[in-house]
């Protein structure tokens, strides 16, 4: 039970709008699906029953709108529409924060960028990947694949995706993509488009993240609000909250919480943005704890225990 909601509150990144179906129905692999289509979370069959313990974090997938599966990620592993194993990925995919994550491409139904993290360490080996993928229908062999293309090296573990704003307000269908750099205080931007996935800008906010055992600064998970004007990064014993400004990229750093809160790694914001929720334990061995957040205008309240 544990395992499985780690895999609700970690494992689904992909960035649609569930109005058109595509999100109703979560495969997390190792013989595990959620459907929510009716209202209510049905457990099915998943991806694959032969991926043992390789399914801590790190898997996402997309339906088409009538819940039919496109294609998926579950362990190093890409799945196609018939749930067979057509590409492998970099090595540990399946052992990182954020690790993979869908975005439609801007202007090209049926197109995605299948976004890739990998173990986040220092050096010249990109961790940020991209392939493309085209999707003729479902079922077996419905998917055209290119890439991988590099995008950056030295980043955390934790990747995500809003739309733009443009400068009328009204929403752009080109995306921000983010992620964080290491040992710094600098967010990683990039602008996705029709025509490919590109290094955009930095934004320097908050605070610095270590690179040394044992805080873990690399392992942790983003998440946005509801209308792409806070986002939250958890890592380790540091819950932060931050201003978005969707039209440029810009971040600023409101509050850090810390109190009680070793080894938090997810965190959700409620429907209407007035509340976050986090979740504590990175281990088989001892129980998670849930907390909830005030979200004001100056940054989080203190945490309020919801229980083990």
């Amino acid at each position: 039970m544990k395992k499985l909601l780690l895999g609700v509150f970690t494992l689904v990144f992909t960035i649609v709008n569930q109005v058109n179906g595509q999100t109703d129905i979560w495969y997390v692999g190792n013989n595990i699906s959620i459907d929510f289509s009716s209202g209510a979370a049905v457990v099915g069959y998943g991806i694959d029953n032969n991926l043992g313990g390789s399914l801590g974090e790190g898997t996402t997938s997309i339906t088409d709108p009538s819940g039919k599966l496109l294609f998926a990620v579950a362990g190093d592993k890409l799945y196609d529409g018939g749930g067979n194993a057509v590409l492998n990925l970099p090595a540990g995919t399946f052992d990182v924060a954020q690790g993979p994550m869908v975005i439609p491409i801007p202007g090209k139904p049926g197109e995605y960028y299948l976004s890739v993290l990998s173990h986040a360490t220092t050096g010249s080996s990109p961790t940020s990947i991209y392939y493309t993928i085209s999707t003729n229908g479902t079922g077996s062999g419905n998917l055209t694949i290119s890439g991988p293309d590099n995008l950056s090296s030295n980043l955390t573990q934790g990747q995500t995706g809003v739309p733009k704003i443009n400068p009328d307000g009204s929403v752009s269908d080109d995306f921000w993509l983010i992620s964080h750099e290491l040992c710094n205080d600098k967010f990683k931007l990039f602008t996705v488009s029709g025509t490919g996935i590109s290094s955009t800008k930095t934004s320097s906010a908050g605070p610095s993240f270590i690179c040394s055992a044992p805080n873990f600064d690399n392992m942790g998970t983003m998440k946005f609000n509801g209308c792409y004007t806070k986002m939250s990064y958890v890592i380790n014993g540091k819950v932060m909250l931050f201003d978005f400004d969707p039209q440029t990229g810009e971040f600023v750093h409101l509050n850090t919480v810390t109190t009680g809160l070793g080894q938090v790694y997810s965190i959700e914001f409620s429907p209407n943005g007035d509340y976050a929720y986090a979740i504590t334990g990175l281990d088989n061995n001892n129980a998670g704890q849930l907390y909830r957040f005030d979200v004001t205008p100056t940054g989080f309240g203190p945490p309020v225990s919801m229980g083990a």
